[in-house]
């Protein structure tokens, strides 16, 4: 499995551990308009809504391949990774985050780091394929 990949699965679980609730508020009128999208839309097309839509739904496909994953590993490699994709953009001094920023952030030197993370992109490339052949067999 590439890094992006894993990359994008690792933000999955930082969006869900982010997140306080999760799926649609009952009461609201996006949760009602999900819930009828049906009725709303003739177009063929998928629309942006319905875009969005999929791809939670495959989110949430994946978020237990992703969370088994990060289990296997040791707390300071799954630290590492999660920490390179949690620390992007800018800090506190308006700078972009580089590795010795990630690695100061989770109390790890720099070195230390890049080696967690070289390691953990292979071990959660191993499992994660492990993971996918078992759901392709059932």
């Amino acid at each position: 499995m590439k890094n992006e990949s894993i990359d994008n699965l690792v933000d999955i679980w930082i969006d869900h551990a982010l997140e306080a609730d999760v799926g649609w508020p009952t009461e609201s009128m996006l949760s009602k308009f999900i819930l009828y999208r049906g009725t709303f839309q003739d177009a063929t097309k998928p629309g942006g809504l319905e875009k969005y839509l999929d791809k939670q739904n495959k989110r949430h496909e994946k978020l237990g391949d992703i969370q088994v994953a990060l289990s296997e590993l040791d707390n300071s490699k799954a630290l590492a990774i999660i920490a390179k994709r949690y620390f992007r953009g800018l800090n506190d001094k308006n700078k972009t985050f580089t590795n010795k920023d990630r690695a100061s952030e989770i109390g790890q030197r720099l070195r230390q780091f890049e080696n967690n993370v070289a390691v953990a992109y292979k071990k959660l490339s191993k499992t994660l394929e492990i993971l996918e052949k078992r759901q392709n067999v059932i």
